[in-house]
């Protein structure tokens, strides 16, 4: 009896010890990120910016895996489904978190309960750009010729449901623009749009349309951020514009399946944060047009909520429903 009973202490002290052992090893792997949106968007061009100071810095190979489609919701699906273990994480923007679960019927999970939030990584000043062959030169002289065309101006944007689409959707009607929307698959094919005059407004990060500026092809016409940005100094916020109200930043973040452990979420979001305090990798996100944003992933979670509490009311007044 008695060794019976010290064989199945023996297995029950062995059953509590694998997880942590398990534990200690990670990561023993590749670590692969599902990205929600195709290669050249920001959050892809931000995180292979980021790529070997992980691997440096976790000891195993990062894989990038883009996923685009349907808003993103494909990545996060992929990635609810996902073994909990930190091999498998999701790199998404604002609306993969927050706005989805109101722009689609049935996503087949909850965004708030189906992730662990690990970082918050950058925030991305939204930038309103206008091809250059427009007579229009500013926000005002754009104001009026797009209402003066009848409806027969538009913006594009990566995606229906996407940050750049809902924020640009609130300044058309807020404006009285009457501008049509072109949704495009991703943020590089809207820029080609642009320049190629077939859709003649779009909203970006800054950094998406910086060197089209300085070649003179597009105009940067308002800014999204609470302050001018250094790349626009002479471009006024939507603040100034009196349009202050509207949400045009979006910001990027990771997170693992739920259930992930603890220890190695924090090692993940430890991990993320050290590279995003790197003064080099900070200005090499600024040429990109995003502002890292670090923090805890308690600050993920809230920022995730806060959005939510925004985007669930003003979709809901939009009228905007993706199928």
């Amino acid at each position: 009896m008695l060794n019976k009973r010290f064989v199945s202490l023996l297995m029950a002290l062995s059953a509590c010890m694998a997880p942590a052992a398990a534990l200690a090893q990670w990561p023993d792997k590749p670590i692969k990120i599902v990205v929600a949106y195709p290669a050249g968007s920001t959050g892809d061009n931000v995180l292979r910016l980021m790529s070997d100071g992980l691997r440096a810095r976790l000891g195993q190979p990062v894989v990038i895996e883009n996923r685009s489609g349907a808003g993103g919701n494909i990545a996060a699906s992929q990635v609810t489904q996902a073994k909990p273990d930190g091999y498998t994480l999701l790199l998404g923007a604002a609306n993969n978190f927050a706005a989805n679960q109101f722009l689609y019927k049935d996503l087949g999970f909850d965004p708030l309960l189906a992730f662990e939030p690990v970082i918050a990584l950058v925030d991305v000043p939204a930038v309103l750009f206008i091809n250059a062959q427009l007579v229009a030169k500013n926000y005002e002289e754009f104001t009026a010729a797009a209402k003066a065309s009848g409806g027969r101006m538009a913006y594009g944007s990566p995606g229906t449901g996407t940050p750049p689409h809902l924020a640009a959707e609130l300044i058309n009607q807020a404006a009285g623009w009457g501008l049509l929307h072109v949704p495009y698959r991703g943020s590089p094919s809207t820029v080609a749009a642009l320049l190629a005059n077939e859709i003649q407004l779009i909203l970006a990060g800054a950094g998406v349309g910086l060197q089209h500026v300085k070649a003179g092809k597009l105009r940067a016409i308002a800014v999204g951020s609470s302050d001018r940005l250094s790349e626009f100094p002479q471009v006024p916020t939507l603040r100034e514009l009196g349009l202050g109200q509207i949400k045009a930043s979006t910001w990027w973040g990771v997170a693992a399946p739920k259930g992930t452990p603890r220890e190695v979420v924090e090692r993940l979001r430890q991990a993320f944060a050290a590279i995003l305090a790197d003064p080099k990798v900070k200005e090499q996100l600024r040429q990109l047009g995003s502002l890292p944003v670090g923090g805890g992933t308690r600050d993920l979670a809230v920022l995730i909520q806060e959005d939510a509490a925004y985007w669930g009311p003003v979709i809901k007044k939009m009228g905007v429903q993706v199928e």
